[in-house]
């Protein structure tokens, strides 16, 4: 439901392509958009993502952009937990 109602999102923004960083907002009703950034927030998001899954974000990133292949990204497991406030 979260992937769908996002995917949502960026279509009717038009927004094709690159990295976002898209905030919502969790309440009984559903999510709600809170804001799209079409970049990662700075490095806070990419490092809490590279230390959650052990792996770097940006070199993901570069890869996509490059059409290069995702190495198992479907079987990704976190290895920690990681939250910003």
């Amino acid at each position: 439901m979260i992937r769908a109602y996002v995917c949502q999102i960026l279509d009717l923004l038009q927004f094709d392509w690159g990295a976002a960083h898209t905030e919502l907002l969790m309440t009984e009703h559903g999510p709600y958009l809170v804001e799209v950034n079409p970049r990662l927030v700075g490095a806070q998001i990419p490092h809490l993502l590279a230390y959650a899954f052990d792996r770097s974000i940006y070199a993901d990133l570069i890869d996509l952009h490059l059409g290069l292949p995702l190495t198992a990204l479907r079987e990704l497991k976190p290895r920690w937990f990681s939250v910003s406030r």
